[in-house]
């Protein structure tokens, strides 16, 4: 084989991947937008009062264990890596995507036994972006937090 044609070959596969890595970059972008979009017209009074953040902790994220991974990423038109760690509790998902969990799980008022609500203020405190433990820029983990997991996607206790 020619070192011209090495060279040649090897321009080629860079000028591949540069096109792949273009491609890549602009799926992420038309999602990253996507879902900012969903979470500017999401309006809290939206979510059923029974559906607080305790509410998803107690009832709904253990039984996402029995719900695949790729079923949890097209219910939430997320990706499956953070479909996979929403699965495991690694992170806690947009309050708009909540009412979509519960009714994948089959979670509803009906079988909820929350007992009296909080007003959703309260229920979703911080959720419209105030300081709360929803999205990926809120604060970073406390040293009695696990290392791996930042305080922005942890569980309350």
């Amino acid at each position: 084989m020619s070192v011209a044609y090495e060279q040649q070959a090897s321009t080629g596969l860079q000028q591949l991947g540069l096109a792949v890595a273009e491609k890549s970059r602009a799926r992420m972008s038309a999602s990253q937008k996507r879902q900012q979009a969903a979470r500017w017209g999401w309006l809290p009074s939206s979510l059923p009062p029974w559906l607080t953040q305790s509410s998803y902790r107690e009832m709904i994220l253990p039984r996402l264990a029995q719900i695949t991974v790729p079923t949890i990423a097209r219910t939430l038109n997320v990706s499956e890596p953070y479909a996979a760690k929403v699965r495991k509790g690694q992170y806690v998902p947009h309050p708009m995507h909540w009412q979509a969990l519960a009714k994948l799980v089959g979670v509803s008022a009906s079988r909820s036994s929350a007992g009296p609500t909080p007003p959703a203020s309260q229920a979703l405190a911080g959720a419209s972006g105030t300081g709360g433990s929803f999205g990926m820029n809120a604060g970073r983990k406390q040293s009695t937090q696990l290392s791996h997991v930042p305080e922005s996607h942890a569980l309350a206790a």
